[in-house]
């Protein structure tokens, strides 16, 4: 708005004057007014900006609180956890003199790269032992092929020896069949005389009692019966032995003396008991054989270990610890080297026993780990879990009730984490790097 213009018309010099410092007056106080108006719509831009400001504020602390509540009971989260990994010691196989590469810790390495080696010149005794064992086991291989050829002879004897008895055996079993049949019919021939005699002896009594014959014909004729049962007596025993020498033919016993065998029925029993004991003294031969050859073997392999052991990397990684200097003298199995294998890692979270209800075991664990300024987030798959891991200790009893009850109640749970993972300018491959773990909850 234009301010007003005041004019004053007088006639005299002294009211224009008067006139012209009114009006200049009234501008002043315009002015005045209008940088007033002007600085109060600063404020309320200011205000109403401020003011914007913090319902933007308060908007994000509601929706940061409703993302907290929510993931709060989406999630169990761990109290703490770390990364861990699988460390190998590399142990001195023989006593000697180390002699490392150029390791330093943290350095990455490959498998199978040499890290060093241990020399021993002191392999005397193991070359003599070798030496020994060589003519041990010469000797025993030749006792082995020795009773080889026995049981090989023995066993074409027992073959031969073999159809020999199984010939003699159908040979007799048919000679004594034959003396059967006939001492058979030797028994049925007296059978028939007996019952003869029994008849004429029988007519001959009644006629002598009778009267009609003499009574010494009728004796004469009872002395016939006599014999005739005693001649049928004997052919029945006759037969009876003829039975007996056929079952002990088709057994391969003769029973003309004593009751044995035939020769050829005993000397085929004796070479199968003598192959019998020579295939056990071959087996055991050959287990002897084999036990010295593996002696020998072994005692070769560390005849070449002794004299110079190489060092090599087991796995891909960093080098984790150096216990050894080179040029150190040191015993066999004492640690040179620990290698960490940056393929081979894990979290080791822990979580409150009552929350390992809630967890859902076959979901992804999300990760979050601290690192070199940064966080990376990870996800893995629950490996293991072993409750009681903030009660008890390894080695202790754990029937016993914790000293401290506050001692608060946790469980470790193991999660694996993918074999490609790689941390970039971490040289010990995160192990160690802290890490929140928040599982899902069923």
């Amino acid at each position: 708005m234009e301010p007003p213009v005041i004019t004053h018309i007088n006639g005299s010099n002294n009211g224009a004057t008067n006139g012209n410092g009114t009006a200049t007056l009234k501008q002043d106080e315009f002015e005045t007014l209008q940088k007033t108006l002007a600085a109060r719509k600063q404020d309320i831009k200011r205000v109403r900006f401020f003011r914007i400001v913090r319902l933007v504020l308060i908007a994000v602390l509601v929706v940061a609180l409703v993302a907290t509540l929510w993931s709060y009971f989406q999630q169990v989260k761990s109290y703490n956890g770390f990364v861990n990994g699988q460390v190998y010691a590399i142990r001195s196989p023989i006593d000697g003199t180390v002699h490392l590469e150029n390791l330093a810790i943290g350095k990455p390495i490959q498998t199978g790269q040499a890290l060093g080696k241990v020399d021993n010149p002191r392999a005397y005794d193991l070359f003599l032992r070798q030496l020994d064992q060589q003519a041990q086991l010469t000797s025993s291989r030749e006792q082995l092929a020795n009773v080889r050829s026995q049981i090989a002879q023995r066993a074409g004897m027992l073959a031969q020896f073999g159809s020999q008895s199984s010939l003699q055996k159908g040979v007799r079993l048919n000679y004594e069949t034959q003396q059967l049949n006939a001492m058979q019919h030797s028994v049925e021939a007296a059978q028939a005389e007996y019952n003869q005699a029994q008849a004429d002896a029988t007519r001959y009594r009644i006629l002598a009692d009778k009267g009609y014959a003499p009574r010494a014909t009728a004796e004469n004729y009872q002395a016939q019966l006599k014999e005739a049962e005693a001649h049928l007596s004997q052919k029945q025993a006759e037969a009876q032995e003829a039975r007996a020498k056929m079952d002990a033919a088709r057994a391969g016993i003769q029973v003309d003396g004593s009751l044995t065998a035939s020769y050829p029925e005993m000397r085929r029993e004796q070479l199968q008991t003598e192959l019998f004991q020579l295939k056990m003294q071959a087996s055991q031969l050959q287990l002897d054989t084999t036990l010295l050859a593996n002696k020998l073997q072994q005692t070769t392999a560390q005849y070449k270990l002794v004299q110079s052991a190489d060092l090599v990397s087991p796995a891909n990684g960093i080098v984790w610890r150096i216990d050894s200097q080179s040029g150190e003298a040191v015993a066999a199995n004492k640690p040179l080297v620990s290698v960490l294998d940056c393929n081979h890692l894990w979290v080791d979270a822990y979580v409150d026993d009552k929350q390992l209800q809630h967890i859902d075991t076959k979901a992804p664990v999300s990760l979050k780990l601290a690192g070199l300024g940064q966080k990376q987030t990870l996800q893995g798959t629950i490996e293991a879990i072993r409750p009681g891991t903030g009660r008890y200790t390894v080695g202790q009893n754990a029937a016993l009730i914790p000293p401290d009850p506050r001692v608060k109640s946790q469980t470790m749970i193991r999660v694996g984490l993918p074999p490609s993972l790689r941390f970039p300018g971490l040289q010990s491959c995160a192990v160690g790097s802290a890490v929140e773990a928040s599982f899902k909850r069923k």
